[in-house]
């Protein structure tokens, strides 16, 4: 198992000082993979002894996999979404806002009209923009997809084409990057994968070597219990309907793995087309800066719940967030700092010499990045639209639960609960109690974020 071994790489804290040039080749071209429900301490990466998200090869060279993009380039270690739901954290990492400021609070809801968006602000600046996605809701409805020139929402994740199995996201990107996109013209392509969101049903996916069973290699073959993949099933699990063992419980862990693998297996096909498609002398990939984030987590049954849209604790809302341009930002770099969604858009905007709003809660990751620039930290605020809502500082994480009536489907939520996530990452032991000055410095910052950010409606 490759572990996390360059963890202790995070750079010595920048120091003040105007924005300097930025150094190397600047990136031509943008690519942004979101994936739903991409719990940071399950990918391979984070030391997780399953394969979920490195493809081992037998010729000793490096699969394109999601390992690769974060191992290979910055990395942001303590990132947290918004919202354990895909529509305001894929709003949020649009605009550079939190929900209550884009409007987009809900599982079902939409960006309000007033609030630019990245593929706005690139097609603007003469980018061709192209959105592909397969997520497990629909979301062209959602307002997300402004400023995508060419824009295509796919569920069937395999079709058949001349009696070949491919995937079907694979198969429109791979159209669009074969006929419509001009590597002589900034492009900023979007891929988004809905899985491993709930309820996770990884199906064999056909090779040209067989069958690839990504389940069979994690559920045991003897398991003959309750579990089903289907939402009705975990619904009755999230109401307590139905009593889990313990292998129960894995088979669900296994289940949620086993999609995670799959999910990078497929997105693997597209980036490798988007890397080797092009003429070697047109340097395409050398030429792209790459994002990859996730917009959720997953609570895997910590405190009795399955899923992300209702959790404001770590495991539904760590995500891994990396960039990738080895030209303009050298080294294989891991950055402990507390960040945020919001913060794509502005690294994303200065790094391409875009124009960003100055009224945005997310701030450019390059000033972490480079030497030279201020830094400064800042609480990262997640919030469900019930009354759940977390505060994220370096070492610190508070919970709180303003709602006065019952959250049905959801974990028992205390009113207030302080964890010290540096001997607690798993935000299991309340010390609310024995640190008062924590707390109180905490609910301050919490306060001045609210006083920018009024909560909207009643």
């Amino acid at each position: 198992m490759r572990a996390l071994s360059f963890i202790s790489l995070a750079l010595a804290a920048s120091c003040g000082g105007a924005p300097a040039e930025r150094p190397g080749t600047p990136p031509e071209h943008v690519l942004l993979v979101t994936v739903e429900n991409l719990r940071a301490d399950h990918t391979h990466l984070w030391q997780y002894p399953r394969p979920t998200t490195f493809i081992e090869r037998s010729d000793d060279q490096r699969s394109l996999d999601l390992d690769l993009l974060m191992e290979r380039g910055v990395l942001f270690h303590q990132a947290f979404s918004p919202s354990g739901a895909t529509r305001p954290a894929l709003a949020t990492l649009f605009t550079g806002l939190p929900p209550r400021a884009h409007g987009l609070m809900t599982p079902d809801g939409a960006l309000a009209e007033d609030v630019s968006t990245l593929a706005e602000r690139l097609r603007d600046a003469g980018y061709q923009t192209a959105g592909f996605a397969s997520p497990s809701r629909p979301i062209a409805d959602s307002g997300l997809t402004r400023g995508f020139d060419v824009f295509v929402e796919d569920h069937a994740e395999i079709v058949y084409r001349d009696g070949v199995p491919v995937d079907g996201l694979l198969l429109r990107a791979f159209e669009f990057l074969r006929t419509d996109f001009d590597p002589e013209r900034p492009q900023f392509l979007w891929l988004h994968v809905g899985s491993p969101a709930p309820p996770w049903d990884p199906q064999p996916v056909p090779t040209s070597a067989g069958e690839r069973d990504f389940l069979r290699q994690y559920l045991p073959p003897e398991y003959e219990g309750p579990v089903q993949t289907n939402l009705g099933f975990l619904s009755k699990a999230n109401r307590k309907e139905v009593e889990l063992t313990v292998e129960d419980h894995d088979a669900l862990i296994a289940l949620y793995d086993a999609d995670l693998e799959r999910a990078n297996f497929l997105l693997r096909q597209v980036l490798e087309i988007y890397k080797h498609h092009f003429e070697s002398e047109l340097e395409v990939w050398e030429n792209t800066l790459v994002v990859t984030a996730g917009l959720s987590g997953c609570e895997l049954g910590e405190r009795g719940y399955f899923g992300s849209e209702e959790s404001v604790h770590a495991q539904g809302l760590h995500v891994p967030l990396a960039f990738h341009h080895p030209p303009s930002l050298t080294g294989r770099r891991i950055f402990e700092d507390v960040v945020g969604l919001s913060d794509v858009l502005p690294t994303v905007c200065e790094w391409m010499e875009v124009e960003a709003p100055t009224d945005l809660e997310g701030r450019s990751l390059l000033a972490r990045t480079d030497r030279g620039r201020s830094f400064k930290a800042r609480p990262v605020i997640s919030e469900h639209p019930d009354g759940g809502l977390s505060v994220r500082v370096e070492g610190w994480s508070l919970v709180l639960n303003r709602s006065a009536r019952e959250r049905e489907g959801a974990y028992d939520l205390p009113p207030q609960q302080l964890f010290q996530t540096a001997s607690d990452p798993a935000e299991l032991r309340d010390v609310s109690l024995s640190a008062p000055e924590a707390l109180e410095r905490i609910l301050s910052e919490l306060s001045s974020w609210e006083a920018k950010y009024p909560p909207i409606g009643p």
